[in-house]
């Protein structure tokens, strides 16, 4: 469910909406007719040709590579919805798409004259998109569109291989939305913005990709927002495609704010009890994309998160990495995935020509197989993939990977029980 397709009465009130049509609950509950709010789907009219073009790469490309599975509804028509009312914002999705283009262009023949004309435009629009952001800092017209500018220039600043100017970027996206008022008080809604909602966990994605320690801020705004129990999550049928990624990352955020107060002995078998959910949710994913008799891209990318979270979750639970030696199966599983996954091209019917990874989440995933696994052979094929997947070039070493309690990946960050 997309907050930001909340109707405007929802909105005013800070209620949740859920987005049913013509009339919303809460809206039914008293009385009231439901107010939606046009999306503009028109670019501005004041773009020149070149803008024109990186717009329409961002929408047919560019977007779908930067999605992630927590992410999905922030990097396609809300970052683009946002940038309507932000001239700056234009201008960093403009350096990003003309940035990825130029990415893609290098690969193929005869195209590298374009590919550094298209290289040189990022560039431009980046500083003065810079110049603008400086402008609006110091009295923003609208929180979410700062922290959406700060998201962009991170995707930016990794593309370019310039890890340290992304983290610089990441720590003060991360102190903005710390000074945020992002958990309410007891009994209140919360004061969260729905598009700072949709922009959140990007910012959390990418501070636990550079690095930084956020495991504390995103529980507890994951707390805040979870809305099922892990059992009620765990006996639901799955709706349709579309909502299997979800549910993976609900039942991973509903283990974190059920868990994370408990002692080791009961959290270990917690965790046994977790990894038995999530084989059953695996199950019935699998048994749903074999019944549309494809296995799209997406399919690996997340079945690789469900083999990393089984072969790290006991050995953070129990804080011993010889607890690795017995996930050898799910270490071939992930590169197995991940080598599908690179091997196919893009739903979209205008593939490119590239094996660039479109999500970090990638690169996490044989890092970890390769730091983790001890096994000569599995890890020399993670070091392998990970040279083809270079979509973040020169990509940093988490800190969660090297620290004694692992790297659990994407939404488990750094988990340890009390």
């Amino acid at each position: 469910m997309d907050p930001t397709k909340s109707q405007i009465r929802c909105k005013e009130r800070r209620v949740r909406c859920d987005q049913k049509k013509p009339s919303c609950s809460a809206c039914q509950k008293l009385g009231l007719e439901c107010a939606w709010r046009p999306v503009p789907t028109a670019l501005p009219i004041s773009l020149s040709n070149d803008e024109l073009r990186s717009f329409q790469f961002y929408r047919e490309n560019t977007a779908h590579d930067l999605r992630g599975y927590v992410d999905d509804g922030f990097w396609g028509a809300n970052l683009l919805r946002m940038s309507h009312g932000s001239k700056y914002l234009e201008h960093f999705i403009v350096s990003l798409s003309s940035l990825d283009e130029a990415f893609h262009l290098r690969t193929q023949p005869n195209q590298i004259g374009l590919a550094l004309q298209r290289y040189r435009f990022s560039l431009d629009q980046y500083q003065i998109a810079i110049g603008g952001l400086l402008g609006d800092i110091a009295h923003p017209s609208e929180m979410a569109v700062v922290l959406a500018a700060c998201l962009v220039c991170i995707a930016i600043e990794l593309w370019h291989g310039n890890n340290h100017q992304a983290r610089q970027h990441a720590k003060a996206g991360f102190n903005i939305s710390s000074s945020l008022d992002l958990i309410p008080a007891k009994g209140h809604t919360s004061p969260t913005s729905p598009m700072l909602e949709t922009l959140l966990p990007s910012l959390f994605r990418f501070c636990a990709e550079l690095g930084l320690d956020v495991n504390d801020s995103f529980r507890k705004f994951s707390c805040v927002h979870q809305q099922s129990s892990l059992k009620q999550l765990a006996s639901q049928e799955l709706a349709d495609a579309s909502d299997i990624h979800a549910r993976f990352f609900q039942l991973l955020d509903a283990y974190i704010s059920e868990a994370h107060n408990t002692v080791l002995e009961s959290g270990l078998g917690e965790a046994y009890r977790f990894i038995e959910l999530l084989d059953q949710w695996y199950e019935r994913m699998h048994t749903s994309t074999q019944k549309n008799q494809q296995l799209p891209r997406s399919y690996h990318l997340l079945a690789g998160h469900y083999h990393a979270v089984r072969a790290m979750l006991v050995a953070i639970t129990t804080d011993d990495e010889l607890e690795y030696d017995a996930q050898l199966e799910d270490f071939r599983k992930i590169l197995a995935h991940c080598t599908e996954f690179l091997q196919l091209k893009r739903s979209k019917p205008r593939s490119l020509n590239t094996r660039r990874s479109p999500d970090a989440a990638v690169n996490l995933m044989l890092l970890f197989v390769a730091i983790k696994c001890r096994q000569p052979g599995i890890r020399r094929q993670a070091v392998r993939l990970m040279y083809r997947a270079r979509r973040l070039e020169g990509l940093v070493l988490p800190k969660g990977c090297a620290s004694e309690s692992g790297m659990l990946a994407m939404r488990l960050v750094k988990h340890s029980f009390k």
